[in-house]
């Protein structure tokens, strides 16, 4: 199947961006979200369901680390007094 879709210009950029940092064409990384897409909303099971989770997952950024000195009494407050 073939399809034309027309997205904004900041969808279009935030797609390319995502489809380059995983090394995939922008079309590749639209069927993966379209194929998790799918099976998210018709799941045949509670497994399938976990897997299409994990793939939609999986098609994210990784998220940042946090240094231990973010999570300290001192970075949180002020008044560190």
């Amino acid at each position: 199947m073939s399809m034309t879709i027309e997205v904004p210009p900041e969808l279009e950029t935030a797609l390319a961006a995502a489809a380059e940092s995983r090394g995939l064409s922008v079309d590749a990384l639209v069927r993966q979200l379209l194929a998790a897409f799918a099976r998210s909303t018709n799941p045949e099971s509670v497994d399938a369901w976990d897997a299409g989770i994990e793939e939609a997952l999986d098609t994210m950024p990784p998220l940042p680390v946090l240094p231990l000195t973010a999570l300290s009494r001192e970075s949180m407050y002020d008044d560190a007094g």
